[in-house]
């Protein structure tokens, strides 16, 4: 009796034993699937970490491209206003040799406030070959000692900087883009003092001369 108790056991251990050993086979069997499971990740991991470092440079040339094309355009901005800018001055009229007279009443020169009925501003348009040929208006400005605009009235007016100011008189001339004298009256009414006047010569809303006299 003992002996087959014995016998059994051993049989139990034996079975337990083949077991184990199956189970450990299988363990080993998907240690092995996982280990390759495990290797093809890291390969997935690894070529996504080298698409990522790709990705990364192509966005840091990306925004350096976009960088230096901000550059570039706000350069070419900074030289299309100069361009503009030179143009503008370019097709400016300029006026020189400024010259104030003073008539009488028989439209001979004074030097005399009192006797004065006409004053004259004679200058020079200079020549200028870039600037649009054709009819010019231009304006003028006697400015007393006390800022006061001779003749002033709201007949004639002058857009400069973007704001309305009187002018003394004006005249229409024929602009051939050579040097043209020129000459503009303005009627003394009693406004003239004693003292310097500025003297302002304006075309296309731009200041093309100025200069001053003291008169007595």
């Amino acid at each position: 009796m003992e002996m087959q108790q014995q016998k059994e056991k051993i049989e139990k251990l034996i079975s337990l034993q083949a077991e184990d050993a199956y189970k450990i086979r299988m363990y080993r069997k998907e240690m092995e699937t996982l280990r390759s499971v495990l290797r093809s990740y890291i390969v997935q991991i690894d070529s996504l970490n080298m698409q990522n470092q790709e990705l990364l440079a192509q966005n840091k040339q990306l925004r350096n491209t976009e960088l230096r094309l901000e550059t570039e355009k706000e350069q070419l901005e900074k030289d299309k206003t100069q361009l503009e800018e030179i143009k503008d001055m370019a097709t400016t009229l300029q006026a020189s040799q400024i010259a104030l007279v003073m008539l009488n009443k028989r439209d001979k020169k004074t030097e005399r406030i009192r006797t004065a009925v006409k004053v004259r501003i004679d200058f020079v348009l200079r020549a200028n070959n870039v600037a649009p040929a054709g009819e010019k208006l231009l304006y003028l400005r006697i400015i007393r000692p006390d800022q006061v605009v001779l003749g002033s009235s709201e007949l004639d007016m002058i857009n400069f900087n973007g704001e309305q100011i009187p002018a003394s008189a004006s005249r229409l001339i024929n602009y051939e883009n050579e040097d043209l004298p020129v000459s503009i009256f303005w009627t003394n009414d009693g406004e003239i003092v004693p003292g310097e006047h500025a003297v302002e010569l304006y075309s296309d809303g731009k200041i093309i001369g100025a200069t001053s006299f003291v008169l007595k």
